[in-house]
């Protein structure tokens, strides 16, 4: 049961969702959890959090790629980023997410660093390199 709760970040909700309401201490308990896992589905409940929160699990790492697209999808999704630029609008969401992560992100394109990559690629650069720094991995079997 701990591999399948690890496996799809449930024990990172979980532990999440409870350390926010004993914070909050909400008055209605049931509806800010019945709210928090809304986010999560929807997910959302990744932005304007820390680095450790959005590579607590795979589906954080995703959903920050997503929340990036849906964010920014008023863009023209064939501009270029610099990665000054894609930086700048990445912090925006994730207020402390190193810029060493955006250009380790831009370096994963096939295209030339100093050319920039599109706003349509770049969600799905960030959300690879999260992936790829989760610190929740089950061991290989």
């Amino acid at each position: 049961m701990g591999e399948y709760l690890a496996e799809h970040g449930i024990d990172v909700f979980l532990n999440d969702a409870l350390t926010l309401a004993a914070e909050v201490l909400p008055e209605k308990p049931a509806a800010f959890l019945a709210a928090y896992f809304d986010a999560v589905d929807s997910g959302t409940h990744v932005l304007g959090r820390s680095m450790e929160f959005i590579t607590a699990c795979a589906y954080n790492a995703m959903s920050a790629g997503s929340a990036w697209r849906e964010a920014y999808a008023g863009l023209d999704a064939s501009m270029l980023l610099s990665g000054g630029d894609a930086f700048e609008l990445t912090v925006r969401l994730f207020p402390d997410l190193p810029q060493e992560v955006v250009e380790a992100a831009m370096a994963r394109s096939d295209r030339e660093v100093e050319a920039g990559v599109t706003v349509a690629s770049f969600a799905q650069l960030l959300a690879a390199e999260l992936n790829s720094r989760v610190a929740h991995r089950l061991p290989p079997r």
